[in-house]
């Protein structure tokens, strides 16, 4: 082979080379980002092993506790806006009383 040839040569195998090391690094980066999804699934729907249910099944059980405060709330409003509306009702009667027995005196 000439010496042009063997030039020729060396550099086709240092781009082979190159070439090799850019898809290796293309490759662990694919692994890294395949992991980090596979954690953000596993955070989300739960891990199959510990069958936790993760964030969803979470948000569910704080959409149940918040939709049983509102119920609790609804009713002890409701009970506290009686007692509200009794208490005005019981000073309107009382002072409309004052004011009957002052005028007719």
């Amino acid at each position: 082979m000439t010496q042009i040839e063997n030039a020729q040569i060396k550099e086709l195998s240092n781009q082979i080379e190159a070439q090799n090391i850019r898809i290796e690094a293309q490759i662990i980066r694919q692994e890294q980002s395949n992991l980090v999804v596979h954690e953000i699934k596993d955070a989300l729907l739960g891990n199959p092993i510990s069958k936790d249910g993760g964030l969803v099944k979470r948000l569910e059980l704080v959409e149940t506790s918040v939709e049983a405060f509102r119920v609790i709330k609804s009713k002890w409003l409701g009970i506290i806006w009686f007692i509200v509306a009794g208490a005005c009702s019981l000073t309107a009667i009382y002072y409309a009383i004052s004011i009957w027995k002052y005028l007719y005196k």
